[in-house]
């Protein structure tokens, strides 16, 4: 039976392991091991039958691993873990790079191991109704859509909002249309004592509609929304609290989504990935995409 080490245990990582442990105590997998170099971190897990400061030992007890590590640190997991024979999910972005992500994707194929990203909202009931309705034309041909992922928070070190933010609403957008952004154009705002972006407008195309993409560190109203308008219908949907909104000529109603646990969806699927060696819908390819979209955003934005 599978065993699963979760590195990094912030805020993150500790909802992850959680999420591992109740799968290990209903028989799911065997066992779960919680990995960080900060001792306060481990003290304060509850429920891993391991908890340990370094990698190494973390690796020789463990099937995969679930990586919840600052972005730079992805990469350098990553390749150990290969080498280890250990199969892989990291959490998004894979890593800020893309020549340093298609290195680990070519290591891990040449070894067949399971490498994944966390894109979590392809696991979420309600994107995956918007894509059926999508699929089935219910929105007709989409002109425009709107995506808004805002908080407020203090800007953490060593990233921009790009990207802490901006790989969820991309990839929701390749996940319902299976398309990637083109035309880009990004504008950001800096603001003092802080290096990188706190909030960004993009505007791009997919699937032939307009998108605009509002992401922000430094707004006070929380937002997980996309707002789709199309030649049948138009949509509201909150990613978050899995609601969707259709608009049409009858007027409005609300859709009905059965909600979910997309963290525990998530992993379990990367437990399906481990046993079966079937490596479906989050693969390392939808990382190193989004990755590559990013990096556009960044070289076109205007401050």
């Amino acid at each position: 039976m599978t065993s699963i080490g979760v590195i990094g245990l912030g805020h993150w990582g500790s909802k992850v392991v959680e999420e591992y442990t109740h799968l290990r105590n209903e028989g799911r997998i065997e066992e779960v091991a919680a990995c960080d170099l900060d001792d306060s971190r481990l003290d304060a897990v509850q429920g891993a039958d391991y908890c340990l400061s370094d990698l190494d030992s973390t690796l020789r007890k463990v099937d995969g691993i679930h990586v919840c590590t600052p972005n730079e640190t992805h990469v350098p997991i990553g390749m150990e873990a290969v080498r280890s024979g250990v199969d892989i999910m990291i959490e998004k972005p894979i890593t800020t790079d893309r020549n340093a992500a298609f290195d680990l994707m070519e290591i891990a194929n040449e070894e067949n191991q399971i490498i994944q990203t966390g894109h979590i909202y392809r696991f979420a009931n309600v994107i995956q109704t918007v894509r059926d309705l999508y699929r089935d034309g219910r929105f007709g041909t989409l002109n425009d859509v709107t995506l808004r992922w805002t908080h407020h928070i203090e800007p953490p070190s060593g990233t921009d909002v790009l990207w802490d933010l901006a790989p969820h609403p991309i990839d929701i957008l390749n996940f319902v249309t299976d398309d990637w952004p083109s035309k880009e154009q990004c504008q950001t705002r800096t603001i003092p004592g802080v290096d990188g972006a706190v909030s960004a407008t993009a505007q791009f195309s997919v699937a032939g509609a307009e998108v605009t993409m509002q992401v922000s560190w430094d707004d006070y109203i929380r937002r997980r929304t996309i707002e789709l308008a199309g030649t049948e219908a138009s949509a509201k949907i909150d990613a978050v609290s899995q609601d969707i909104e259709i608009y049409d000529e009858s007027g409005v109603s609300k859709y009905p989504v059965e909600k979910n646990n997309t963290i525990r969806a998530e992993a379990s699927n990367f437990i399906d990935a481990i046993e079966t060696g079937h490596n479906t819908i989050n693969s390392a390819v939808v990382g190193v995409r989004t990755v590559e979209a990013i990096e556009r955003l960044q070289e076109v934005r205007q401050k």
